[in-house]
């Protein structure tokens, strides 16, 4: 039996006890009362008495009530000799032995009181099995969300995870905001600063900037100095964004874990500071443009086990740097998925540098081996960094000595630009236009045109006598309808394409002012892709693709397409690549699971930025239409992404076309009253004759115009397209209590998503027809009238495209979840197999 230092008292109350324990809040009462019951003491400690030993098997906790207490853990030296590794002293509050327990270890300190102390004992065994009930109840004993964090910082990876959970208790989580002053210059520190998520600056009184990013640590001394007195800053540090700081006493680094904190944080600078400029990539950057750099990059350190750093087929979003002496594994897979390369590779290198200019599927899959070190830098990382040296941010990415593969997928920067409406990590794979045969064709109607009208120009102006300025501006009238109608045939062809993305396929057809077309259909939805081509076709290279998807009526046909065997072989090996991305992250998922289940979890935040979106999206300044178009339509101003629903209603002008009846009837009425009751005008005698006849008459027809006009109002007010984060509504409500018809669909039914813009008055006012067309045979949805046709057709696709990757993830996350379950039932099944009798049995 286990003695404890300490006489006991009689069994104490359990609601008694509760009141003590702050760690049970949020368990209901009645489980936390039935748990503890005869599972609870009263431990009285003397001065200098010892509570437990160092090693002693774990079967009770303690919360200290009063008094303090003192713990230490000695281990030998390299030499054998016996020497003092942790130390600390705790004041009332403090759980002692919470981590043995839920690291199910004995007692890894030794405890002696320093003054006579009063704790209460709690039975290991009932909070065990309060913990399997809730589970949550682990994160309330102790910060272990904090300390799965602390565990990914290089600075701690020195230490055991007993320290670092004490260091944990004795942090402190500060969030400070964008521009607000963490500490100034000549201020005496005792702490030491980590960045958990966000950014600092540090600035010298002599203009040396420096930046820190995700896992780095700052407030420390570049000179020696003791390791545990404080002393006066001398630069100051201000965050550039919000972020969170975990803050940790000196001394407690010193008395803890034995650090030096001033060497460790320094040293680590120095690292990454030179792994940084020696990279190839980056070595036209000057040393000022690196440690900017620096500050944009995510440090982590991969404890204890192997974590998959990158998955072969998922689309890459960051560059990855293996720090100097550590290693990784490179595994590349064939497309049935097995190992054909494995190869190990030592820092300092980097891996998916092509992510921070274009999001593709990665090659190669890549195991970062336990104890290594990394940084990560996320491709919106880099365009902030880029942004916030605005003057010389071209220069930035010219400066980027990329691989001759890489700057073959980037093509021409200009080329994105005329496409805006492609998302972000949406990559150009392939364009078509159609064949030369298409603008031939197109182009006979002018040149007819032109014979007809150059040789009306000649007769006119040879068989009639005309002046020459007459004769001259019949010339410049044929000029420039032969012009205008070459130029128009030529725009007619180049704005018709089809172009192929990592993410979908677009068909465009437009006709400058007269029609407009654009399709769009998810790699996921291909079904088919058929090439046709008549005699001529075969003969010059071109022919009609038709792409066949899940949705009625849902195929997109484009003629006379040049090469259009390569578009086929394009948007097969596109649809591969999207099928393996999800296979790689159902892979990563299953990782995941994993390490959740057996407490491996590793807190590794992958933006420093949070705000590069808002930042970047809203620097350009908007031209005269722009913010003439956003007065006209206030739906234009709406931020959707950050909107859970977004309600559309029919374009203002349907509103005033269908004003045009009440509002001429109002007027008529207006009218007729002024012509038959005004004294000025020539008819006297008819105020005598129409009397009240008249005057009812018109009165009936004025109010009947104004209740018409409030109807037309009210029905266009009622008429609804909404688009929430699952599914999207067609509202057609009558006013008042009349008819209504209300469809709804989940976005994940949704096949296909086409815009089309019909006649001058559309194009004017940007206003046109959003076509969705769902698996149902008749469900398909018009959003008719919509003002910006174009954005409102890219977020419903932006959203659909949400929820089937959300899908996606909780489908792989759902079959991950079996797995440990698998796993358990066979290792419990083979334990209990003899290998002695044949079967097992």
């Amino acid at each position: 039996m286990i003695i404890y230092g300490g006489a006991y008292e009689e069994v104490l109350e359990t609601l008694y006890v509760l009141q003590h324990l702050e760690f049970l809040s949020d368990i209901p009462p009645q489980d936390a009362a039935y748990a503890l019951t005869m599972a609870c003491e009263w431990v009285d400690l003397q001065e200098r008495q010892d509570l437990f030993q160092q090693d002693q098997p774990l079967e009770k906790i303690f919360v200290l009530l009063e008094g303090s207490v003192y713990q230490s853990r000695v281990e030998n030296d390299d030499s054998g000799h016996p020497a003092f590794s942790l130390r600390r002293t705790c004041g009332p509050g403090a759980v002692l032995g919470k981590y043995d327990l839920l690291y199910r270890n004995p007692h890894s300190l030794r405890t002696r009181g320093l003054e006579p102390c009063r704790l209460l004992a709690i039975d290991a065994t009932a909070i065990n099995r309060l913990i399997f009930q809730f589970p949550e109840l682990r994160n309330q004993i102790a910060p272990l969300r904090r300390v799965s964090r602390m565990r990914t910082m290089p600075f701690f990876f020195r230490i055991s995870l007993n320290e670092l959970s004490l260091l944990a208790d004795v942090g402190e989580l500060k969030k400070t905001k964008a521009d607000e002053l963490v500490y100034g210059h000549g201020e005496s520190l005792d702490q030491i600063y980590f960045v958990s998520v966000g950014q600092v600056k540090l600035i010298w009184g002599d203009g040396r900037e420096l930046w820190v990013g995700n896992g780095s640590a700052f407030g420390f001394c570049e000179e020696r100095r003791s390791p545990w007195h404080p002393w006066d800053s001398d630069h100051r540090a201000i965050s550039t964004t919000d972020t969170e700081l975990l803050i940790i006493p000196r001394r407690a680094l010193f008395d803890i874990a034995n650090l030096d904190a001033d060497q460790v944080g320094y040293t680590l600078r120095q690292e990454c500071q030179r792994t940084i400029q020696r990279l190839t990539i980056f070595r036209n950057y000057s040393e000022l443009e690196c440690d900017r750099l620096l500050g944009y990059m995510s440090y982590y350190h991969i404890a204890g086990h192997h974590h998959l750093i990158m998955q072969q087929g998922e689309i890459g979003d960051s560059m990855w740097v293996l720090m100097p002496n550590r290693r990784a594994t490179v595994v590349a897979l064939n497309k049935s998925g097995q190992e054909v390369a494995k190869s190990q590779v030592a820092g300092p290198t980097y891996f998916s540098e092509a992510a921070l200019r274009v999001q593709r599927y990665l090659e190669a899959t890549v195991d970062a081996e336990p104890d290594s070190e990394w940084l990560r830098l996320h491709w919106r990382d880099f365009r902030m960094f880029l942004h916030e040296g605005s003057d010389e941010g071209e220069a930035l990415i010219d400066k980027l000595t990329m691989t001759v593969d890489v700057d073959s997928l980037l093509g021409k920067r200009e080329v994105r630009q005329l496409y805006p409406w492609l998302e972000d990590g949406e990559r150009l794979v392939l364009f078509r236009k159609r064949h030369w045969i298409a603008l031939v064709g197109q182009l006979i109607g002018p040149f007819f045109a032109s014979f007809i009208s150059v040789g009306a120009g000649f007769v006119l102006t040879g068989l009639l006598p005309l002046t020459l300025p007459i004769q001259l501006l019949i010339w410049f009238t044929i000029a420039a309808f032969v012009i205008g109608y070459w130029l128009w045939g030529i725009a007619d062809y180049l704005n018709d394409f089809i172009l192929v993305t990592n993410r979908r396929i677009v068909r465009q057809e437009k006709v400058i002012l007269i029609n407009e077309l654009r399709q769009s259909s998810f790699l996921r939805q291909i079904q088919n892709v058929d090439v046709n081509r008549s005699f001529l076709g075969s003969f010059l290279g071109y022919g009609v693709v038709n792409i066949q998807t899940a949705g009625s009526g849902g195929a997109i046909t484009f003629e006379r397409v040049g090469d259009p065997d390569e578009i086929r072989d394009r948007i097969f090996e596109e649809r591969a690549s999207f099928q393996m991305q999800y296979q790689a992250e159902s892979k990563k998922m299953i990782q995941n699971v994993l390490e959740e289940r057996l407490g491996l979890t590793l807190q590794m935040p992958s933006r420093v930025r949070l705000d590069a979106d808002s930042e970047i999206f809203t620097e350009d300044k908007k031209s005269l239409w722009d913010q003439l178009m956003e007065w006209l339509e206030p739906d234009l101003q709406l931020n959707w992404n950050e909107l859970e629903k977004v309600e559309w209603h029919k374009h203002w002008v349907i509103l005033v076309r269908d004003m045009a009846g009440p509002l001429f009837t109002i007027l008529l009425s207006l009218i007729s009253a002024v012509i038959l009751f005004s004294p000025l005008l020539l008819f006297p005698a008819a105020q005598v004759l129409a009397g009240i006849t008249f005057a009812a008459a018109i009165g009936v027809v004025g109010i009947a115009g104004f209740v018409w006009m409030l109807w037309v109002y009210i029905d266009w007010r009622n008429d609804k397209y909404i688009v929430t984060v699952d599914s999207i509504v067609d509202v057609e409500k009558k006013p008042f209590f009349f008819a209504e018809e209300r469809r709804t669909a989940q976005l994940d039914n949704i096949e296909n998503v086409q815009l089309r813009i019909a006649g001058p008055i559309n194009f004017i006012f940007n206003y046109g027809n959003v076509e969705l067309q769902t698996a149902a045979a008749d469900g398909d949805f018009t959003f008719d009238y919509v003002p910006n046709p174009r954005a409102v057709a890219e977020e419903i696709r932006r959203r659909i495209d949400t929820v089937s990757h959300q899908q996606e993830r909780d489908r792989a996350r759902a079959r991950a979840e079996e797995l440990p379950n698998w796993f358990e039932t066979y290792n419990r099944l083979d334990s209990e197999r003899d290998p002695t009798v044949p079967g097992g049995i």
